[in-house]
Parts: C-alpha cells; structure tokens; sequence
C-alpha cells in the first residue's frame, strides 16, 4: 500500500525478499516468523533478490491495522461481490437463454477471480483455482461479446463460435493448474507483475473491441 514505510517509492513492489537482518529466509512465513519476534517499529533490513541485483531497505515494522487489511483485500472483496451478484441475478431474470449463459459466465467467472486474489498474498490455497478462472476470463469475456446486447448474424449461422475461446483456454488452463508451484514463483521476477498487468490490459481492450464489434454487426 502507498501510505507502508518503504513501499511509497514503488522500489521493492515486485521484488522478493531473500534476507531479514542478514538471515536467509525462503517464503512469507519466514519473513513474517523473522519480524513478529521483535517490538513494533524497530528497523530491519531487508535484501530483495540474489546476485549483483539485490539490493537492501530498511524499514520500520509497524502493526497491520484494520485500516491496511480494508485497503488491501477490500477491492477484491466488494468487487468479487459486485459480480457474483450480477451473475445470480442475471441467472435468476434470464433462465438458460443464450444471453443469460454469456452474461452469467463473465460475471461469475470475474467473481471467482476476484474472490480468490485474496489469496495471491498467502497462504495460496486457492491458487489452483486463481489461475484456472484467469485462463478462462477471457474466454468468457469474448463469449459475453457474442451475445450482448444480441447476438450477431454470424452466431446465428454459426453457434459453435462461442465455444471456441473456451477451447482455446483450455490448454493454458491445464498447464497452469498442472504446474502452479512454477506459475507463483514467477512472481519473484519483478519483471513479471508489469508484464501481467500488460497482458491483462491487452485482453480486456481485446474483448472490448469485440464487444463494440459485435454489436455492430
């Protein structure tokens, strides 16, 4: 969070911690097991990454308030919410119709998401299901595209279209479920959240000018 001693610079977001007071520490229960034994607001040093890359901070350790847990899941939460409602109402007013099944796929597949991004802090439980929702966030978003507000004439003569994002989620999906231990150890590449983020706003601009195209024809 921006108002966190030594996160306002935006130097450390991205970065693993690889040591606390010169101790070598692997994962956040380490680095949380490393600081809980000391006072609030003592200074630790902290060494973020390996090699000629690494460098150190100190920072002041401070309690999480119930301020910082709002700011920090309370996105997540309210969102996930927003969706999953939408989702159910959507269900409830629409029955089974085609764009009833395209509006309550995105939504409930954006509730889901959301819901389990809670967990990409620890203890990574749900990160399984993270990745598997993200896999196929696009395909419903494109699905939605396809029948909203109407369908367009090429779905009329082509129903199948709208399966096909699914199919091609499908794989990516079975690699990272099959494989997430390798997937949450990207994050330690700082490189790698600016990439995501650049391939998160790519999709959605995607899928938003298919829903813009669609509804054109």
């Amino acid at each position: 969070l921006a108002h966190w001693p030594g996160t306002s610079d935006g130097e450390i977001y991205g970065h693993e911690v690889t040591e606390v007071d010169g101790s070598a520490v692997r994962g956040g229960a380490e680095v949380r097991a490393a600081v809980a034994g000391g006072s609030e607001g003592r200074s630790v040093r902290y060494r973020f990454g390996e090699g000629e890359g690494s460098f150190v901070r100190t920072v002041e350790t401070r309690r999480f308030a119930l301020r910082d847990l709002w700011l920090l899941f309370g996105s997540f939460l309210l969102n996930g919410a927003a969706f999953g409602i939408v989702a159910i109402l959507t269900r409830a007013l629409r029955g089974g119709d085609r764009l009833g099944r395209g509006t309550f796929a995105f939504f409930w597949l954006a509730a889901m998401y959301t819901f389990t991004a809670l967990d990409l802090y620890g203890p990574y439980r749900l990160f399984r299901l993270h990745v598997l929702c993200e896999s196929f966030l696009f395909a419903g978003t494109i699905h939605m595209a396809l029948v909203f507000p109407q369908s367009p004439r090429v779905v009329e003569r082509l129903p199948w279209l709208i399966h096909v994002p699914y199919g091609l989620a499908l794989p990516v999906a079975v690699a990272q479920a099959a494989d997430a231990g390798a997937w949450r150890a990207l994050w330690a590449d700082p490189q790698w959240p600016r990439a995501l983020a650049l391939s998160v706003f790519s999709a959605l601009a995607s899928s938003l000018l298919a829903l813009v195209a669609c509804t054109a024809l």
